[in-house]
């Protein structure tokens, strides 16, 4: 079964304008959320790094000393 047709026909379809700026919008927000974590989740590794921890234990919490 070839399902390119359908998902062109789909594609071709026209988009009011107003809908670029909204679906910009939410994709440069969930990019920003992505980053926003990833550099949080670093800092959290290199303080416990430098308290002279493992890092990972940052990420998994761990009850085990």
């Amino acid at each position: 079964m070839n399902l390119t047709p359908v998902f062109a026909s789909h594609l071709a379809t026209d988009v009011p304008p107003e809908v670029y700026g909204k679906i910009f919008v939410v994709c440069f927000l969930a990019v920003a959320l992505v980053a926003a974590i990833a550099f949080s989740l670093r800092g959290l590794w290199l303080i416990f790094e430098k308290a002279g921890h493992q890092g990972w234990k940052a990420i998994i919490p761990s009850t085990i000393t």
